[in-house]
């Protein structure tokens, strides 16, 4: 859909990306992972070993870099932790895991980074980020 020509359907909804997510950190760092426990960690590429801390959610949830790689989104199965360098979405009742995914994965984060060194972003910024969003069932589709 051209969203320059083209009008959204009326049951589309125009959101902020705060009223359809919400937003976790951990405190996780590199060195209290373990080979051994009940939770599994991972960092922006992969699994890494164990915590016996908490998990981020009980559901399938989206890791976000915010420290470094700023933006790389990927979804997490539920009952994990991340790193301290990431943080965590997690879709409320208005949209699917999947669905945010795609949004975020084609999120332009630039206008929201900051860190001259290491660039950071943070979701008190983002989060005020207009989206269209469409009913339930056509995100399934989508």
């Amino acid at each position: 859909m051209d969203a320059f020509t083209t009008p959204l359907p009326k049951s589309w909804q125009r959101v902020r990306l705060g009223d359809i997510a919400n937003y976790l950190t951990s405190n996780l760092s590199a060195e209290q992972i373990t080979q051994q426990g009940k939770i599994k960690v991972y960092d922006v590429n992969n699994f890494i070993g164990y915590t016996n801390t908490t998990f981020i959610s009980d559901k399938p949830y989206i890791s976000i870099v915010k420290d470094g790689s700023v933006g790389r989104v990927r979804i997490l199965p539920p009952k994990t932790n991340i790193l301290s360098t990431m943080g965590a979405l997690i879709a409320n009742h208005k949209t699917t895991t999947e669905f945010l995914f795609y949004l975020l994965s084609n999120f332009d984060f630039k206008n929201f980074t900051s860190g001259s060194i290491i660039p950071h972003i943070y979701f008190k910024d983002y989060k005020e980020k207009t989206i269209f969003l469409p009913p339930l069932n056509e995100q399934i589709a989508i």
